[in-house]
């Protein structure tokens, strides 16, 4: 395992409580120092070899990180397809935010991404996997409505109309 795995593999990309970069500052420091550090992320988080928690901690540094460029890119979409995934595998959603009253960090970075993100929220339509949202008055209203993982992705689409 080299230093990019390790770092990748040191959190979980799955239980982000607050909603807020999921890298300490040390880690992105020894991204900072991988060569072409982009296109190594790259080729992480669009390898159907590797695991969706590395591949989806990959797309996280790419954002941490404001490696971006491919955004416009035909990586776009295969990226976006990794972040629905990890929709539907998400301990916790705050960091896609709450449907019919905000999007939240990860889910402005879904939608900032040019082509192929409606492909890859259209599957997530019919599952009624119900959202786990923290915080006070933000998880009485998600439980209270029974919000599901395909109502997000119906409000992440109503986004970008």
């Amino acid at each position: 395992m080299d230093e990019l795995e390790r770092t990748l593999d040191s959190v979980d990309p799955f239980w982000d409580e607050d909603a807020g970069p999921i890298f300490p500052a040390e880690a992105m420091r020894l991204l900072e120092g991988v060569p072409d550090v982009e296109q190594a992320l790259l080729r992480v988080a669009t390898d159907e070899e590797e695991p969706l928690a590395r591949r989806f901690a990959a797309v996280e540094a790419l954002f941490q990180g404001g490696w971006t460029s491919w955004r416009s890119g035909p990586e776009g979409a295969e990226v976006a397809r990794v972040m629905a995934d990890a929709i539907r595998a998400d301990g916790i959603h705050n960091r896609w935010g709450l449907p019919d009253h905000y999007v939240s960090r990860s889910g402005n970075d879904l939608l900032s991404i040019q082509e192929g993100v409606e492909a890859a929220l259209t599957p997530l339509l019919d599952d009624d996997k119900l959202l786990t949202i923290h915080g006070g008055e933000t998880a009485t209203v998600a439980h209270d409505e029974g919000y599901t993982v395909g109502d997000l992705a119906r409000y992440l689409l109503a986004q970008r109309a």
